[in-house]
């Protein structure tokens, strides 16, 4: 049976510790709430919270009966519904066409893609609106000053570094996501994604707390970290581009396509990748070969559907 929930838009990262001290401090996942809307930000999201166990053929006509198609979304075309899948459909290694593989993958991965970036937005828009106030010599409230010491703590920025949460709490493109998620999980057929809804391979070195890869050089201690959701999983490898140092380069081009007002491009901003992965340069190229074979920059224009309140 598919149940809906229904989630304050807002309450990414800080806001959520800003909101109410009873609240866990800095949350990865946004927080879900069962009953009564949340609002934020003026606005609500429903996310379909029974989307998981579907085989692929079920949840691509359940997304279908949306009007939802692909093709139909590049460009910024017609808008992305808010249905996001809380699993990978089991199936996804017995799809006989590889095109239909990508295609269902894509369509499973854009509306997640597509929140976490909304999200991140919303915490920008507000970091924008706080330091206005300061600029203009306003007070700001303690709700405020708490939320923005969250971010800044989650961030891993220097409290009182305007400028430099600002570079950290911003977009990724989603063609790199959507290429870097296909890369790292064979388009949807590896074990970690099924068994730990992991997206993006992030790896933690702390013992029994993720899932052992089986290729695992002797004398290596590193595991896949797991999650409870495919949302959660998009959350947190924003979090880690937007925050980790060897990310720095990918974040400096970012700032530079926001100084030059231009769009942000993910084949270009690919290349600041390198570290991602023991690979290195030839890393940035399987991320970017993916991106080019496939049209994903069509995506990085996309767009989610209104909000109907």
């Amino acid at each position: 049976m598919l149940s809906v929930f229904v989630l304050g838009a807002g309450l990414s990262i800080g806001a959520a510790a800003a909101d109410s001290a009873s609240l866990p401090p800095l949350p990865i996942a946004p927080v879900v709430v069962e009953a009564a809307p949340l609002q934020s930000a003026g606005h609500l999201v429903l996310a379909a919270n029974g989307l998981s166990g579907l085989d692929s053929e079920s949840f691509d006509h359940l997304l279908s009966l949306t009007g939802y198609q692909v093709e139909a979304a590049r460009d910024g075309g017609s808008a992305v519904p808010r249905i996001y899948a809380a699993s990978m459909p089991p199936d996804m290694a017995t799809i006989e066409s590889s095109d239909d593989r990508k295609r269902i993958f894509i369509k499973l991965l854009l509306p997640l893609v597509l929140d976490a970036n909304e999200r991140l937005l919303v915490d920008r828009a507000r970091l924008l609106y706080l330091a206005a106030r300061e600029d203009s010599g306003l007070t700001l409230s303690f709700a405020d000053r708490r939320w923005r010491g969250a971010m800044y703590e989650a961030y891993g920025v220097e409290p009182g570094d305007r400028d430099e949460l600002l570079a950290r709490v911003d977009v990724i493109p989603p063609s790199m996501m959507l290429a870097q998620a296909a890369q790292e999980t064979g388009w949807g057929t590896s074990r970690f994604v099924h068994e730990g809804n992991a997206l993006f391979g992030q790896r933690i070195w702390e013992a029994g707390a993720g899932m052992v890869p089986d290729a695992r050089a002797s004398g290596e201690s590193h595991e896949v970290r797991a999650f409870d959701g495919l949302r959660e999983s998009v959350f947190a490898y924003m979090v880690n581009l937007n925050s980790h140092d060897a990310y720095a380069s990918f974040r400096d081009l970012r700032a530079f396509y926001r100084d030059t007002d231009r769009a942000l491009d993910g084949y270009l901003m690919a290349t600041g990748l390198d570290n991602y992965s023991e690979e290195g340069a030839a890393y940035v190229d399987k991320i970017r070969a993916i991106i080019r074979s496939n049209d994903l920059t069509d995506f990085d224009s996309a767009r989610l559907a209104d909000l109907a309140i």
